[in-house]
């Protein structure tokens, strides 16, 4: 009896052990599913970190390239350092240069317009003095026509003119005085030269024989004559197409005119 009751609390016992060992191997395995998910999601981890480590090594090296570039760059830039301030001061010249251009414009575009209005008053005062100048070359050569006229006329027949004057003074001086012969009235001389030698006369020119005195001795060999020149002064120096000379004798008029 006392060894049935021994075997049933032992093998109660050891049933208890079982349950208790398969409650731990239960838990162990469930411990151990645990753990293999925990080493499953380590080993991705590990993997990501392995990927990451990798692109760490890589961003490790292009930042050690871009320091080695950097410090390129920063020798550059020390280097570039004079020329960037020369580049300052060249640029502020030009701006300082570019305004006084500007300025300059504006200025030649003010006398621009001052030389348009000065040009287009000279190209009208150009017209006008050709204008002018046409009229004196006409003009010119009218009075020289009339000179060249004169010249012929007082070189062909110088004392022709100078005779049929003295004729004609002299009849009509004794046609006016008839106590005294006409023969015995003569033009001097030197009065017939110089008339010929001024036939060049401007407009309007008169030559005027004085009558003789009644006072004068009726012995003497010639009369004298007063012999005068009248030049008519004109405001304008031109001379025209047509010259009048008149001869004064006593009490007798004789008007020629001479045209071109």
């Amino acid at each position: 009896m006392a060894s049935g009751d021994e075997y049933r609390r032992h093998k109660a016992h050891l049933e208890g052990e079982v349950k208790r060992l398969l409650y731990q191997n239960e838990k162990k395995q469930i411990e151990l599913n645990g753990s293999q998910v925990t080493m499953r999601a380590l080993k991705g981890r590990i993997r990501c970190l392995e990927t990451e480590l990798s692109d760490s090594q890589k961003l490790v090296a292009e930042l050690e390239a871009h320091r080695h570039r950097a410090a390129g760059l920063e020798a550059i830039n020390t280097r570039l350092v004079p020329d960037l301030d020369s580049a300052r001061h060249l640029v502020k010249l030009l701006t300082t240069n570019n305004e006084v251009l500007l300025q300059k414009i504006i200025e030649l575009g003010t006398d621009a317009t001052g030389l348009e209005i000065k040009t287009a008053r000279l190209t009208d005062e150009i017209g006008l003095l050709r204008d002018a100048l046409r009229e004196y070359e006409e003009e010119k050569e009218v009075e020289e026509a009339v000179l060249n006229l004169d010249e012929q006329s007082s070189v062909e027949a110088p004392s022709q003119r100078s005779d049929s004057s003295v004729v004609s003074t002299s009849s009509d001086f004794g046609f006016a005085h008839p106590e005294k012969p006409s023969s015995s009235l003569e033009v001097p001389p030197s009065a017939v030269s110089e008339g010929a030698q001024n036939s060049k006369l401007s407009d309007d020119d008169t030559i005027v024989l004085g009558d003789q005195d009644e006072t004068q001795s009726s012995d003497a060999n010639s009369e004298v004559v007063d012999y005068v020149l009248v030049q008519n002064t004109l405001a304008d120096a031109q001379p025209s197409s047509t010259t009048t000379r008149r001869c004064v004798f006593g009490t007798n008029e004789i008007s020629r005119k001479i045209s071109p």
